[in-house]
């Protein structure tokens, strides 16, 4: 399972911010799963955003805006593309992921049923394999995040699969 490397210009992304009391959680990648909060699992808040906010493209984007002041608050956020023109509800939060490199990581093409496990286990891989043994290391000024596109919609595949993005830069040879 090798990423694609990829450079990513600055973009808007805007949607709903969840709030939690985490210890330790700095990253999306230490985060519980969020799925289960209401409007996310009936897929309401999902609508909501497409309808409100029109992006050219599908996608929505899960990640851990948290900040290092915020040691022991996570803020989640569900959102989808922005192109940051549109008045956005006072409901919703607007947040710029900055310009960066990324490996682009593909959870292996499953079922329906092993989805979460696919995913759990490619965070796995990345941070236990793929990193330490890598020339990278996690860019501290970016956010890792997860990707979720039409090839996760299980009533259109058989199989399904979403993408991690990890903010990367190379290491220091010493």
């Amino acid at each position: 399972m090798q990423p694609k490397i990829a450079k990513r210009s600055a973009f808007y992304v805007a949607g709903k911010a969840f709030e939690g009391a985490f210890e330790n959680v700095r990253y999306t990648r230490d985060a519980p799963a969020f799925w289960q909060q209401r409007g996310l699992t009936d897929g309401s808040i999902e609508r909501f955003l497409y309808q409100l906010l029109s992006p050219e493209k599908h996608g929505e984007y899960c990640i851990n805006i948290s900040n290092e002041q915020d040691k022991d608050r996570f803020t989640y956020l569900f959102a989808v593309h922005y192109d940051n023109d549109r008045p956005l509800p006072k409901e919703l939060t607007a947040f710029l992921i900055p310009e960066t490199t990324y490996a682009i990581f593909r959870t292996p093409l499953v079922e329906p049923a092993q989805f979460v496990p696919s995913i759990k286990g490619t965070w796995q891989y990345i941070l236990e394999d793929w990193l330490p043994q890598s020339s990278y290391e996690i860019d501290e000024a970016g956010f890792d995040f997860e990707y979720y596109d039409e090839h996760c919609h299980y009533w259109d595949y058989e199989k399904i699969y979403m993408e991690i993005h990890i903010p990367i830069i190379e290491k220091e040879r010493g």
